[in-house]
């Protein structure tokens, strides 16, 4: 009797570690296993009240695949939110009120542009009935009001509505490949990139304004600062690509980080470009982005033959490594804060 209420002692013992050990798995952080992330969905679909920001990122486990991820500003509370299975979901962007992502995605065959919401649910190609490669979409980006996502198709740049509905053509440019839309916070503007060139235009079409202005180099992924005074975006004028910022006007060209900045502040096995990217196509794997008060930038590095995910300050100080694993990690893009 009493060696087996000793056994039976011990496996309510057991049983209560097991019971601990999966409840702390499942409401904490995210842990590393070999080929994935175990998800926590705990306080995704809102954002955070705390100073601490959340930060959009893509994951590639393996070339020709990947998954959107969701981390904190300190690199911490890793889930994924994405549900792409073999085909890769990528160029995620936020909603100005933080709750919709739009993104491009390979599911079901052909580049498309799909919406979720920010805990990854609900997940749908914004435009049916389109077929073959001459109508691919790429670079979705959601207009400052949240309405309306503006996205790149054969050449020249659309908008539809978030259901799918009012499709329009914003630039008819025959034999011009034009790309990366990105509306300015007041709704006035669009950033887009046109023979390799950064453009800003009236959002009708009209006034087009080259602001990088050299033909020879190739500028890519603009971004509007919040308060749209400032335009990162990325350039080969160095010979590789580089991280760089601008005024709103082309004024004052800036690098912002470059090999050598990065190695001063103790990371001098990186890279923009290396070997892997070319394989993918090197300017379809960057895109930065600012920190809601505008004060710090996230964005993308190889280090050692991985993309990982850095922020720094606006001037290029206060290099802070986020990821560090050997997965590709690019495209992070900070959650907006919503407005009272």
């Amino acid at each position: 009797m009493k060696a087996r209420l000793i056994l039976a002692l011990f496996l309510l013992v057991v049983c209560g570690i097991i019971f601990s050990f999966k409840t702390h798995d499942q409401k904490g952080t995210a842990t590393l296993v070999e080929d994935e992330m175990v998800n926590s969905q705990d306080n995704i679909s809102r954002v955070p009240d705390s100073d601490v920001g959340q930060i959009l990122f893509f994951r590639s486990l393996r070339q020709g695949s990947g998954d959107l991820y969701l981390m904190d500003e300190l690199g911490e509370n890793v889930r994924k939110i994405g549900q792409s299975g073999s085909r890769p979901d990528h160029y995620p962007n936020w909603s100005p009120d933080g709750q919709y992502i739009t993104f491009e995605s390979y599911r079901r065959g052909g580049w498309r542009i799909w919406i979720m919401k920010a805990d990854g649910s609900e997940a749908r190609k914004i435009l049916d009935g389109r077929r073959g490669t001459s109508s691919y979409e790429f670079d979705p980006s959601f207009s400052s009001d949240g309405k309306r996502i503006f996205f790149a198709s054969n050449g020249d740049i659309f908008s539809v509505k978030k259901d799918g509905s009012d499709l329009q053509q914003i630039t008819k440019t025959p034999n011009v490949f034009e790309y990366c839309p990105y509306q300015s916070p007041d709704g006035q503007k669009m950033l887009f990139v046109s023979r390799g060139q950064i453009h800003v235009m009236n959002m009708d079409g009209s006034n087009r304004i080259n602001l990088t202005k050299n033909e020879e180099i190739i500028d890519y992924a603009p971004v509007w600062s919040p308060d749209g005074q400032k335009i990162l975006y990325y350039s080969t004028i160095s010979g590789s690509f580089e991280l760089h910022i601008m005024n709103a006007d082309g004024s004052n060209k800036q690098f912002l980080l470059n090999k050598e900045e990065m190695k001063k502040q103790g990371f001098s096995k990186t890279a923009f470009v290396d070997a892997w990217d070319n394989n993918w196509g090197a300017t379809e794997q960057y895109k930065a982005s600012f920190s809601p008060n505008g004060q710090k930038i996230a964005f993308s590095r190889n280090v050692s033959g991985n993309r990982e995910i850095f922020i720094t300050n606006i001037n290029g100080s206060g290099i802070k490594r986020l990821t560090n694993n050997k997965f590709h990690d690019g495209f992070p893009i900070w959650r907006p804060k919503a407005k009272n």
